[in-house]
């Protein structure tokens, strides 16, 4: 990707792994679009998360020449 991958973590403290593991998914999105000119992941923890292993929200909102792309998965119980 030409332009840095930008990462925010909403109601958790930011974690190393999960990072570099969006960025290593991330880096695939050349072999689609080698166009993308802007991409930011947003991980958002539902309110009020007390405990390890919970439900997360996950948006991709995706720049390319002329078009942005927003795509947000939570989890089906949400």
């Amino acid at each position: 990707m030409r332009l840095p991958l930008q990462i925010t973590f909403r109601h958790m403290e930011p974690s190393p792994a999960l990072e570099a593991r969006i960025r290593q998914l991330a880096a695939r999105l050349d072999k689609f679009s080698p166009g993308i000119m802007h991409c930011h992941v947003i991980v958002e923890a539902p309110p009020k998360h007390q405990h390890q292993g919970g439900l997360f929200g996950v948006r991709i909102d995706l720049t390319v020449p002329e078009k942005e792309i927003a795509t947000r998965r939570t989890h089906p119980i949400h």
